[in-house]
């Protein structure tokens, strides 16, 4: 059951920590339900002291020390209680003034049932001293419908020509009421009074970006440039449609498509494809990464229904297993933190995660409930091979006549046979086969590694292609190494 602060209010509770990105309406919407209830509504700042949030009038008795306002409200008497709205608290409670002051004043608040609602910025933690003084709750960014409210409201009196209201409620989910009000209203200072989707879309993704760890991406990628991969592509075309869907896990060799499968699939299910980049999660402050990492997995869970794509997850979290020891733990509790996100959201977010290197991923990662499927992406089949060639042909103006043919690309990625053709008809201007020699194939380099890959993937992974490629002959492995992995088709 969702709560409200007029809920924490009826049953007399002291204090409230309340996480908000819009302070202004949590006052706004809250305010109105608890006046409406009978209760008095003020509000406090470190400038104003202590005013009426509906008129912006100070009161007589203004108390703008913050180690001041939680005792004087411990003398006010109404009948329905009182409740103040304390703004940037946690800038405050770091003062051993401060933090007696609300303690000391508990008891008072609780007779009379009054209440002080702290606003803070969300992922702001608590000193120890007051943990049991303050009961923490969010404020949700505004619904769908709430946005749709918003937008009538415009529309009814500015807006020209036709809105694609879907698109832009759909380009609007994630920002607060104020960021898609100025989003709207940008869209039709630039659009002559027109209300568009991609002027909205644009708004957020500039919003995105002031999370340093996400970026919100806009992909050329489509299933049409991506040759092969037909099992992955159907069971994450049905998949990423589903409420209840969580994502998939890409093993695979280098090269073959799996970063190209994740920004594809969002253009395909036309979903925002929201890219987090686990390194940047990692500060030098107690509790910052994992506060940080909570607050990119919080704006990914506003942007809902996306597609998020996390690329060589192995190397943002490599060194889990020997964390305690080297860094204090930091990268054992992000991973905790990130593990219960991907176990327990209830938003529509799709996970798209590749790893180069299962083995330096901690076990958990992989059990039941993380992931729909896990996939493990091989080098391309000839059939592939030969569709990746023709798109990446017809993407550099691939000419036969100037060019020549193709030399034999048996073993070689999509990445290598892309490299091959902006080589030959961007780069050098020379022959396909003149260009391959400055291409050395990954199945040539690391050929035991791949080996590897495939022996680990044999019956943990479901393959992305719908048949196994050739076998790599490797010189320098014991007899009997090599072999041809069967699989089988995806049902």
């Amino acid at each position: 059951m969702a709560k409200s602060i007029l809920h924490y209010h009826r049953a007399a509770f002291p204090a409230v920590w309340l996480a908000t990105l819009e302070p202004r309406r949590a006052v706004e919407q809250f305010g109105a339900e608890l006046r409406a209830d009978g209760s008095l509504v003020l509000a406090w700042d470190f400038l104003r002291g202590v005013y009426d949030p509906q008129t912006g009038a100070a009161l007589k008795v203004a108390v703008g020390d913050p180690a001041a306002f939680a005792p004087w409200l411990a003398t006010q008497a109404h009948d329905g209680g009182v409740v103040l709205f304390a703004a940037n608290l946690h800038r405050f409670v770091q003062n051993p003034a401060v933090v007696q002051s609300l303690s000391n004043a508990v008891p008072d608040l609780e007779v009379r049932q009054n209440t002080i609602v702290a606003l803070v910025p969300p992922g702001m933690p608590l000193p120890s001293e007051l943990d049991r003084v303050f009961t923490l709750c969010e404020h949700a960014l505004p619904t769908r419908g709430e946005l749709a409210q918003s937008l009538a409201a415009v529309r009814r009196g500015n807006a020209k020509g036709e809105v694609d209201e879907a698109r832009v409620l759909d380009a609007g989910t994630g920002l607060t009421a104020a960021e898609f009000a100025n989003a709207v209203a940008l869209s039709m200072v630039l659009c002559s009074g027109e209300i568009r989707a991609d002027v909205v879309a644009d708004e957020k993704a500039a919003q995105v970006r002031k999370n340093s760890s996400l970026e919100l991406g806009h992909y050329d990628e489509t299933f049409a440039t991506l040759g092969g991969l037909e099992n992955l592509k159907a069971f994450c075309t049905r998949a990423v449609a589903s409420p209840i869907a969580r994502g998939v896990m890409l093993l695979g060799v280098p090269g073959t498509g799996k970063s190209a499968f994740a920004k594809a699939l969002g253009s395909e299910a036309r979903l925002p494809t929201l890219q987090l980049d686990m390194g940047r999660i990692f500060g030098s402050l107690v509790g910052q990464s994992e506060a940080q990492l909570r607050a990119a997995l919080a704006v990914v869970d506003a942007m809902a229904p996306c597609v998020l794509f996390i690329d060589e997850i192995e190397k943002g979290l490599a060194g889990g297993a020997s964390s305690g020891q080297t860094d204090g733990g930091v990268t054992s509790r992000v991973i905790g933190t990130f593990l219960s996100w991907l176990n327990d959201h209830e938003s529509r977010v799709f996970v798209v995660a590749t790893c180069n290197a299962m083995d330096k991923l901690p076990p958990e990662m992989l059990r039941a409930e993380r992931w729909d499927a896990v996939f493990f992406v091989d080098l391309p089949t000839p059939d592939e091979r030969a569709a990746i060639l023709q798109i990446h042909t017809r993407a550099f103006g691939v000419d036969p006549a100037k060019h020549g043919s193709a030399p034999d690309l048996t073993d070689w990625t999509g990445a290598e046979i892309k490299t091959l053709c902006r080589l030959a008809a961007g780069v050098l201007d020379t022959t396909l086969a003149d260009a391959a020699r400055y291409v050395v194939p990954i199945a040539k380099s690391r050929a035991e590694d791949i080996q590897r890959l495939r022996e680990w993937a044999k019956d943990r992974a479901v393959p992305a292609s719908l048949a196994p490629p050739a076998p790599i002959p490797i010189e320098v492995a014991p007899a009997g190494i090599t072999r041809r992995i069967q699989r089988g088709k995806l049902n």
